[in-house]
């Protein structure tokens, strides 16, 4: 129900009420818009929206973000620690973000759609020389848990690139230049938006720029260049109304100090016009540089995005902790405690004691008195080495004791665990449970990390 009221309501923010445009989530699938028949606090959407259209502009799930360096992303992919589920592939994984890679040498039929990591976080850039990442990581993490479904973006972005036309050698986003960014960028999108389930617009347009535009003292145009811009977009889009974030410049990027006052004028300025959002950077962490962000800086940007776009955060799963417990561990050695499952090592491991074969082997966290919490994924990472040992285990709920009343809340893990991926486990009960624990009988069981989910 949550994304339902957002979209019908939370989105009325950017639409006037002669122009509004109603778009019902359904799964993914854009031909078709429930209008009288789904009711919200007793109102249909008609009554909800006036001049309710059934005309579908944009694809809901599918994010645009453009610019230059803070867009690309500068955050070394290095900051994210080695052993942080956001550095493996998860078998079983859903839902998924899916990116446009490649196409940015002109070459469009070497597009692919792929399923976003490090490696293709660029977008159009086929390969991710930089190891860098941006917003995107902690951006889509939330679109996907919070709404439970498949995302995709298009990312066309480039370092020290300007917006405003400074030189006949300059390469720029100008919508008066010819065969540069603006128009490669479109060509991109129509591309990408061809290996997707609906090619329509994106839902949201990202804007991330604006630094080179100040090193090349060309201030006195870019107002009027991105409002020229911005309209283009929503021209070649065919959505007259389409949201667009302006991040602003963050008041960290203290490399640009004498003018940064200047262009956040400019920024706030366009991003009071109809259908603009404006971003706030302020106290998002800036490297050495003073210009680009760290990993928590582009964190804390992509949650702000979310909240723009209307993600409830008490609503947002985020990772479960609590006390650990486990049933006993091989020879009584610390080393294979059950804490080590819930220490972000995938060096690390608990080992269950195999001296008795047909003893319950868990290992799992009391989240205490009070806390219970509904539990919606858990991401199990099975020992280096010896994956089979993992197989068969499943989740399990109780709200009476750290050994008894337990409720078994999904499947089992498979034969298609592997090395150095975690393996996801969807849960789908309704319940909220204090004890959640890791499950396997009758075999030895060692496991490298746990992650649950819920809120």
């Amino acid at each position: 129900m949550k994304k339902i009221i957002f979209i019908a309501i939370a989105l009325l923010g950017f639409l006037s009420n002669a122009q509004q445009k109603v778009v019902v989530r359904n799964g993914n699938v854009y031909n078709e818009v429930v209008a009288d028949s789904l009711v919200i606090n007793g109102k249909t959407l008609s009554e909800w929206v006036s001049g309710l259209s059934t005309e579908i502009l944009y694809n809901p799930n599918l994010i645009e973000i453009g610019g230059q360096s803070n867009a690309f992303g500068f955050a070394g992919n290095s900051t994210y620690p080695l052993d942080s589920k956001y550095s493996y592939s998860i078998t079983n994984e859903t839902p998924l973000t899916y990116v446009a890679s490649g196409g940015k040498d002109s070459d469009y039929n070497l597009i692919t759609l792929e399923v976003m990591d490090f490696e293709n976080s660029k977008g159009w850039e086929n390969v991710n020389i930089l190891e860098a990442y941006g917003i995107e990581y902690r951006l889509f993490e939330i679109l996907k848990d919070y709404y439970n479904e498949d995302f995709y973006m298009i990312k066309t972005s480039q370092p020290s690139t300007q917006l405003v036309e400074a030189g006949g050698s300059t390469i720029d986003w100008s919508v008066n230049s010819t065969d540069e960014y603006y128009e490669w960028s479109n060509d991109h999108h129509d591309s990408a938006v061809a290996l997707m389930p609906s090619q329509l617009a994106p839902a949201y347009y990202i804007w991330i720029q604006g630094e080179e535009d100040i090193s090349q003292d060309v201030l006195s145009s870019y107002q009027e260049e991105l409002e020229d811009f911005i309209a283009a977009k929503r021209a070649y889009y065919n959505y007259p109304e389409m949201p667009f974030l302006i991040v602003r410049m963050g008041n960290l990027q203290t490399f640009y100090n004498d003018d940064i006052a200047e262009f956040r004028a400019i920024q706030e300025t366009v991003a009071s016009q109809d259908y603009n959002i404006l971003i706030d950077a302020d106290g998002a962490a800036t490297q050495d540089d003073n210009i680009h962000y760290t990993d928590v800086g582009y964190e804390l940007i992509a949650e702000r995005i979310a909240t723009a776009m209307g993600v409830d955060f008490s609503l947002l799963p985020s990772e479960l902790t609590g006390t650990v417990f486990g049933s006993p561990h091989f020879s009584n050695n610390a080393v294979y405690a059950p804490d080590k499952a819930f220490d972000g090592g995938s060096g690390t491991y608990f080992a269950s004691d195999g001296s008795t074969e047909d003893l319950d082997k868990y290992v799992g966290i009391d989240l205490g008195s009070g806390n219970e919490a509904k539990l919606t994924k858990a991401l199990l990472l099975a020992r280096d080495g010896f994956e089979t040992r993992m197989q068969g285990a499943v989740v399990q709920g109780s709200n009476t004791s750290e050994t008894d009343g337990f409720v078994t809340l999904s499947s089992a893990v498979g034969t298609d665990n592997v090395e150095d991926e975690y393996y996801q486990l969807n849960i789908t009960d309704e319940t909220a449970y204090r004890y959640y624990r890791v499950y396997l009988s009758g075999v030895d069981f060692d496991i490298s990390e746990i992650v649950f989910n819920g809120y």
